[in-house]
Formats: C-alpha cells, structure tokens, sequence
C-alpha cells in the first residue's frame, strides 16, 4: 500500500484552488492499494478538517485550528500506524514561499523544511517521495534539509501560477510501486500538462532530486560558497521601488557554478530530471537562467 499524505492551508490563495484540487483527488481515487490523508485549513471559515480516504472509503474529522505543525503531522503518523504499507509519500499543497512549509499570510508563523526534517527525524519516520508545489523549493538548502527523512524530491525551481502543482490524475499514478518510476510519471505528466495552457500564461518547470546523491552537492556547494557569491550573475532585483527594501530571487546553482569536473558530475547524480514547458522555454531570459536546483 501507497501512502500519501497532503498538507494544504487556504491563506494567500482562494478556496477554490483546494476546492478543485480536492475534486480531482476524489475523481481519480484508486480504489485499493492508497491510504491518502489529507490536512486542510481554512483561514475566512475559521475550521480545519483532517481527510481519510482508503478502500474506495472517505472519512473526515473536524480538528482544532490551534493546532501545531508538529501535531499535525503527529496526526498523520498516528493514523498511518494502523495500517501495513510500502511507501510512505508526502504532498506540501498550500503554496509556499522558499524553504517555509506556510506562507507568512497564515497569521500562524513560518513552519521550515528543517522543522518538518528535525520531526520526521525524531518519529523515525522515511518518505520515500516528497512533493512541493511551491515556488522556489528545488533549492540546495531544501536538499541538505531532508536528506536525512526523504529519498527522492520533486518540486519547483521558478514560481508557479497561484494554483502551484495541481494533476488532476495526481492519485491515480501511485499505483506505480517503484517510488523512482513514480516520480518521472509525474513529472512529465506535468510538463505534458502544462505545455498548452496559454490563456493563463503559466511559465513551469519541474524537477526531480535524488536527496541522497544530492549531499555530496551540498557538501561541495558548502565547500565553494564563497566563490558562488562572488560568481552569482543570476539574482534578479525583484523590488523597483526606492521606498522599499531591495530583495532577490534565488539563483540558478548551474550558473553560479564554476564547471569542473567535480561539480558536473555530482550536478547530473542528483538532478535526475528537469523540465520545462513551452511558454517557459520561449521565455529566453528565464528558461537560460533556469536549471532545476536553485540556492539562495
């Protein structure tokens, strides 16, 4: 059995993105072989649900808003615990900003990836796949975070529409078993997906990282870190104004990067895959400075 658990908080995006999404994840349920749970709040209706879904079966509880990002998760293991599986997975809905799991918008304070890190390492806990639908989260940073709690990541390296990562058959594909193979499905699934929506306008990428090859990257990336500041071409000023305080994107590591061996060689080991979609390879001055793992 599949695991899958998805956190998602309606804060500084509308109710009808979690709506929708919810929808697909009902239409395209699996009947056997997925334990999906599901954490939703909502800030404008003041409540939170916890979702249960299993043998084609929808269960749901009413939980405390006041709740803590750890007893959420506690919430997650403790019903994970009564059934055998075979993969654990983890899907950060929301819409997030870097490396933090909720938006400043929340009201209820910054939750970062390497909280969520410090509590998988505490319950003993392993996913073999997470997926963030946030911006900016296929980061160095991200990677030397959960390497210790994850195998694989996929996620964003430029900003998404305000949807984020959205599949309408998401569920149906975790009946692959081969958590790897899982992880390529989905992506180009997303890319194929995302290649013609040109009403809205959406440039995205993807990428897939292999958490464990990845900790000789960030070994290096820690080694060199000077060197990449005083390299760093790619930061994009994001504040025009001289009221306010000037602020930077993250920046493409591939660029920044001096290529030696080394580096190239450790690069390829842990990007296992990287896509973009049409409307973001004809974006020229975003596709060329954009590579699949960023850092800030």
């Amino acid at each position: 059995m599949n695991v899958i658990w998805a956190i998602t908080v309606e804060d500084d995006v509308e109710q009808s993105v979690f709506f929708n999404e919810f929808r697909n994840i009902v239409l395209h349920a699996p009947k056997k072989n997925i334990l999906f749970l599901m954490y939703y709040r909502s800030l404008s209706w003041k409540k939170a649900i916890f979702l249960k879904y299993i043998d084609d079966k929808w269960t749901y509880d009413a939980v405390p808003m006041k709740w803590t990002h750890s007893r959420i998760l506690t919430k997650f293991f403790q019903e994970t615990q009564k059934y055998r599986y075979e993969s654990l997975n983890l899907y950060m809905s929301g819409h997030c900003w870097k490396h933090t799991l909720y938006t400043q918008g929340s009201e209820k304070g910054l939750y970062h990836t390497y909280q969520l890190a410090d509590w998988a390492k505490k319950h003993h806990i392993h996913w073999n796949l997470i997926i963030f639908d946030c911006c900016y989260m296929a980061t160095i940073e991200n990677i030397k975070y959960l390497s210790p709690v994850a195998s694989y990541l996929i996620a964003l390296e430029t900003s998404q529409g305000y949807v984020g990562f959205q599949m309408p058959d998401l569920m149906s594909l975790f009946t692959e078993k081969n958590t790897l193979r899982l992880a390529k499905l989905i992506a180009r699934k997303f890319i194929k997906q995302e290649a013609n929506i040109e009403e809205l306008g959406w440039a995205s990428d993807i990428s897939i990282i292999d958490l464990q090859k990845g900790k000789k990257l960030v070994e290096w990336v820690q080694e060199h870190h000077n060197q990449l500041k005083r390299n760093d071409k790619t930061r994009v000023e994001i504040c025009e104004t001289k009221k306010c305080k000037k602020e930077y994107d993250l920046f493409d590591l591939w660029l920044a990067t001096p290529k030696t061996e080394e580096f190239i060689k450790l690069f390829h080991q842990t990007l296992l895959f990287y896509g973009q979609n049409r409307l973001m390879k004809e974006n020229k001055k975003l596709s060329k400075r954009l590579h699949g793992i960023a850092t800030s």
